[in-house]
């Protein structure tokens, strides 16, 4: 509880919390985007969804938002504290691995753009949709995990996931 506490205090600071806020609005108008919830206006360029969004996914984007925007300040709180651990490797991968899982049941959008359109789009991924929301909870662990991490490394000056 007190390495939660201290998040918040490090949040709370004017710098950070200056850097939270910036990082709130990016991630929510990224993964709003991503999930398809709003298009680029005249351009019509976005994701189409097959269904409206629920409860459940505007519950998890402002989840996945709140928790990398917390990930992002800590991590920089971290970088410019010069608070790292032996193997910084770790670190950054979990981070990355969080943001990666965060929008993972949009990752056939990411990966139509990364990858040509004709290739990916025409992969049979309706097999998914039935498990996109234990996807979708499996992401916000992920993040959780990773947030954890970057907290018990700050708290404690030692890196739990280089054991």
């Amino acid at each position: 509880m007190k390495k939660i506490l201290n998040m918040f205090k490090i949040v709370k600071t004017r710098k950070y919390f200056k850097i939270f806020l910036i990082s709130l609005a990016i991630f929510a108008v990224v993964y709003t985007f991503l999930y398809g919830i709003w298009q680029i206006p005249l351009l019509d360029i976005g994701f189409n969804r097959a269904e409206q969004a629920g409860i459940f996914d505007y519950f998890y984007i402002i989840s996945v938002t709140f928790l990398s925007s917390l990930l992002i300040t800590v991590i920089k709180y971290e970088k410019n504290e010069k608070i790292h651990g032996k193997k910084r490797f770790f670190a950054i991968g979990g981070a990355l691995a969080g943001f990666v899982s965060a929008i993972c049941p949009i990752c056939q959008g990411i990966a139509i753009f990364g990858f040509s359109g004709t290739f990916v789009a025409a992969l049979p991924l309706s097999f998914v949709i039935p498990y996109i929301f234990v996807i979708q909870i499996a992401s916000l662990v992920i993040l959780l995990i990773a947030l954890y991490l970057k907290i018990n490394n700050i708290y404690t000056l030692k890196c739990l996931g280089c054991k």
